[in-house]
């Protein structure tokens, strides 16, 4: 799996807030968000830090795809950001590039709202690490070391 991802050194309600405020500058709007550690404190038994998950969705390109008679696009929009906490005060954000997501379709329009899109997150994880000070880093360098395998990075 190809991703953005970026370790910034912020406490973790920090990062999430400028991970927030980032995406709204690029044009995202946040839609849903997820604290994965509070929803699986009663299903299992695995205790991590802080957790969460932002559904964010270009509001240009959704505009532009309502109008758009191909249904199979509103599934793309949907960006999901993971926000987690690698250790004290390291938080890690990662983001799916949606170029990767849709695979072998052969469909212009698809391929380049995706292009899009990926522009847009990659931009958006660059300046996140940017106004944390740091420099965004292949995943695979993170300076937070995942704690299991999650493929390969871009």
């Amino acid at each position: 799996m190809h991703c953005f991802s970026t370790c910034v050194a912020r406490p973790f309600a920090d990062a999430l807030a400028l991970a927030k405020q980032t995406l709204e500058r690029y044009g995202f709007a946040v839609l849903g968000q997820v604290d994965v550690r509070k929803a699986l404190q009663g299903y299992a038994a695995v205790d991590f830090g802080p957790y969460v998950i932002l559904s964010a969705c270009s509001l240009r390109l959704a505009k532009n795809a309502a109008l758009s008679t191909k249904d199979e696009i509103g599934p793309m929009l949907l960006n999901n950001l993971v926000i987690r906490e690698r250790r004290q005060g390291m938080v890690e954000i990662t983001a799916v590039d949606p170029a990767a997501t849709i695979g072998s379709l052969n469909d212009v329009d698809m391929i380049q709202t995706a292009n899009d899109l990926r522009c847009r997150l990659r931009a958006a994880i660059e300046e996140i690490a940017t106004l944390a000070e740091c420099e965004p880093v292949p995943r695979a360098q993170a300076a937070c070391p995942p704690s299991a395998p999650t493929g390969a990075a871009t």
